[in-house]
């Protein structure tokens, strides 16, 4: 709250949060955190309509949204719109409460989705959506396109170009998410997903009983996790083989740089109490 512009600081006071389906559920491996769970809950029933709502968050996500509709101003009044691509992104989705979480960091998709819009008036047409899946690492091979300067072949990623003009294209039905635990962020492990365009297989090295199958298309929220349904084993063992492929097209591993969890200690890393820090050789 304390970075809100005056502008902004009173917006949505009256504002109450839409509940979601998936508010109070819990990821796999918080399910042990039972004393804080039963906390959430019980502050979510007393007083629903403020469950995730971050005023100070909102107020200033809008004032950012102030200030982008400035600058699409003054490329209009400039005469220079239809020489500036603008896109509008992000690094990372955030939680707010929903699978009793906050921050990021894990593969649900109120984290994993990311928003992606692009105003380029000379190739893009006003009020057009794009539903094929694009990622952050998509951005440099486009902005090198639309530069009109080759993409180096080593280059992970794909310019979006041709979904950007509505060219028909073959375009990837599926990806790979990784995070890898952080010693200074205890409370989620390593994990790995697999994103196709209706379903999600979500799965944490070392922990298969926390693995997490989603149908998308029926389970927006990811609120049934379907990873050990019979109904469902043929959905499972698709996603299964598909994840097989992306792991070894992209030589997935977990990186020796990555923090390892103190011995004897929960699996995220977190310390017991009275547990001294352990020293880092280096910087990641």
């Amino acid at each position: 709250t304390s970075y809100t512009p005056e502008r902004a600081k009173n917006r949505f006071a009256d504002a109450t949060a839409r509940q979601v389906p998936n508010l109070n559920l819990r990821a796999p491996y918080r399910e042990t955190a039972g004393a804080q769970n039963a906390k959430d809950a019980a502050a979510t029933k007393a007083n629903p309509g403020q469950a995730g709502l971050n005023l100070g968050y909102f107020r200033c996500v809008s004032a950012a949204d102030d200030n982008l509709g400035r600058l699409l101003k003054a490329l209009d009044d400039l005469g220079l719109a239809s020489d500036t691509v603008v896109v509008f992104t992000s690094d990372n989705g955030y939680y707010h409460g929903e699978h009793g979480l906050g921050d990021k960091r894990s593969a649900y998709d109120e984290s994993l989705r990311i928003p992606l819009l692009v105003r380029y008036p000379r190739l893009a047409p006003k009020g057009r959506t794009v539903d094929e899946m694009a990622l952050n690492i998509d951005l440099a091979p486009t902005f090198l396109d639309l530069a009109g300067v080759a993409v180096p072949r080593a280059m992970p990623g794909r310019s979006w170009r041709p979904l950007l003009v509505g060219a028909r294209t073959d375009w990837r039905k599926a990806f790979l998410a990784e995070y890898f635990a952080e010693n200074a962020f205890p409370t989620t492990p390593t994990l790995v997903a697999l994103r196709t365009t209706n379903a999600k297989l979500i799965k944490y090295p070392g922990h298969d009983e926390w693995t997490e199958v989603f149908d998308l298309a029926a389970d927006p929220y990811e609120t049934k996790n379907l990873a050990r349904e019979p109904a469902h084993r043929d959905l499972v063992a698709r996603l299964e083989a598909e994840f097989e492929r992306e792991a070894k097209a992209v030589d997935y591993r977990v990186p020796d740089y990555a923090d390892k969890p103190e011995p004897g200690g929960p699996p995220s890393g977190k310390k017991k109490a009275g547990q001294g820090k352990k020293k880092q050789a280096g910087g990641k």
